[in-house]
This record gives C-alpha cells, sequence and structure tokens, in this order.
C-alpha cells in the first residue's frame, strides 16, 4: 500500500543496553523507532543501529550518538 500522507510525529529511541540490563559491547546500540499515525504506534524495533560513547560502564548515560537507519519505516 501506498504510504499516508505527511505529517508525522514519532520518535527514536536509542537502547545502549541489553534486556538484561548490562551495557551493550563495545558502545553498540539499538536504535528503535515509534512513528505516530492517527494517535496510534507501533514500535520499529529494528530500525537501525550505531555507537554511542562514553561506552565505559562507569562513564554515565552516553553522550554522542552515531547511527543508520535500515530504511524499515517509511512514517519517519
Amino acid at each position: 500500500s501506498e504510504p499516508p500522507d505527511p505529517p508525522f510525529s514519532g520518535g527514536l529511541m536509542f537502547d545502549t543496553h541489553d534486556d538484561a540490563g548490562a551495557r551493550l559491547a563495545e558502545g553498540s546500540m539499538r536504535v528503535m523507532a515509534a512513528p505516530i499515525h492517527e494517535s496510534t504506534y507501533v514500535l520499529e524495533t529494528g530500525y537501525g543501529t550505531g555507537t554511542s560513547t562514553p561506552t565505559g560502564t562507569t562513564n554515565g548515560p552516553p553522550q554522542d550518538y552515531v547511527w543508520a537507519s535500515r530504511g524499515s519505516c517509511w512514517y519517519l
């Protein structure tokens, strides 16, 4: 089907930890998209991948992100 007409809203989520709460190796992260259309969103868990720094477990939250989309979410 054809993509619906814009505008769209939503968000991108950068997850630097696995499901058990451990920091992912070497600063890697998962990128998830949550496009909102007609008051509904569908979480796209495989939207992209990336890296974040600082990468150490004692350095606190990452401050810099580099990521790339896999192009799986045409809403954003």
